[in-house]
Order: C-alpha cells, then structure tokens, then sequence
C-alpha cells in the first residue's frame, strides 16, 4: 500500500486514544462476543486492537504481512474466521486480497469486514476506496471472489462533539458519516 495510506505503529498506538477509536472498539467488541472461534486471521499489521481481542475473548490470531495489494497470502493454513477490519478502504486493489482469501477461507467459514460510510463528499484522505453498498456488493459476486453477504450491521460514528463544528463537511459527519460490518462467506 502507498505510505499515504497507511499508520505507523506509532500513529496506530496514538490513534487507540481517540474517542472515535475507541467507541468504534467497544462496538465491534460487543458485535464479536461468542463469534470468534478456530483458527482467526486479522487481514492487516498487527495492530492494538488484535491484541484487544485476542486478550478479550482468550484467541489466537494470525496477521497477514507485507503490502496487501500485491503479496499472496500463504494458503497452506485454512481459516474459520477473517477479520477485515478497517483495511479494504485503505488498499488499491482489494478485489485481489480478496481473491486471496477466498482461498484460505474455510467453506463453512466466515469473514468480517469491517469499513465506514460517508459517501463520496466525506471521502477520507487516508483511503483509497469509499464504497457505497451497490459497489461493494458488486465486488463480492466477482468471480475471483464468488462470496455472499449475509449480514450487514451498521453503527454510528461518534468523534468528539466539537470536531463537528469545523467546518462544513464535518458537520456533515454528524449524519451521513457511520460504520458498517459485512459477514461473508463462500458461495
């Protein structure tokens, strides 16, 4: 992936103490209470919340390494469950990690991506990708993909109430701006 679009550990530990981060953390805690079993990657670096949740709920997770948009993802470890968290959006080319997983991902297996949507006015800088729900659907029924979506739970952003007050398209956030997670599997 570019630099631009990508956090250093540091950032990342940083960005752990932003009222957004962690209202965005407890919610997909909550959401992923009694879901997580067998073998688990994390698409992504490590990262504090993959410690959060191995800590959590007593699991080991494996993460993928190196740039997403062009590295194969070893497929000799079959996966019950993938976390996509918060990464598709940030990558050039997701249609290929997500031809990558489709070969690690078990057939009964399940996997999580997670990602915001604020539409294309709101258009983050440190993402490639803003997608909207035709489009993202569409990228599942690619052939190279061939997964099914099965549920989608949508949760609202929250920052910190004077950042909406900055400006135009801040005060926008405050109602076009939440989060969604997609459970897939294969078809």
């Amino acid at each position: 992936m570019l630099k631009e679009l990508t956090s250093t550990k540091y950032e990342l530990d940083k960005l752990v103490t932003t009222k957004q981060t962690r209202d965005r953390h407890e919610k997909l805690l909550k959401y992923f209470d009694q879901k997580l079993f067998g073998n688990i990657l994390d698409v992504g670096e490590r990262n504090p919340f993959t410690e959060l949740l191995e800590k959590k709920f007593n699991v080991t997770i494996d993460n993928t390494k190196g740039d997403l948009d062009f590295i194969e993802i070893p497929y000799d470890k079959k996966y019950d469950t993938i976390l996509y968290l918060d990464v598709i959006e940030h990558q050039m080319n997701p249609l290929w990690t997500l031809h990558q997983i489709s070969r690690i991902l078990k057939s009964d297996g399940k996997m999580y991506i997670t990602t915001p949507r604020r539409g294309k006015l709101l258009w983050a800088k440190g993402h490639f990708h803003e997608f909207d729900k035709y489009r993202f659907e569409l990228m599942m029924k690619h052939p190279k993909v061939n997964f099914e979506i099965v549920a989608e739970h949508k949760y609202k952003i929250v920052r910190n109430w004077w950042t909406y007050f900055l400006g135009f398209r801040p005060l926008l956030r405050l109602f076009f701006e939440y989060g969604l997670i997609y459970v897939v599997r294969k078809k």
